[in-house]
């Protein structure tokens, strides 16, 4: 399961990094940016557990 939420936020991430290519307004892109890598933080905590 964790790897699956892992892998939509890795690919929401690119599409967001895609999006601002076009004109997505930084201070959007740098927010979900942000919001997907405590995203991943907290799955590499759940990883990491015994």
């Amino acid at each position: 399961m964790n790897a699956k939420i892992e892998q939509a936020l890795h690919i929401l991430s690119a599409v967001v990094t895609f999006a601002a290519a076009f004109g997505l307004d930084p201070v959007v892109v740098a927010s979900s940016l942000s919001a997907i890598n405590v995203g991943l933080a907290i799955l590499a905590g759940f990883r990491a557990e015994p």
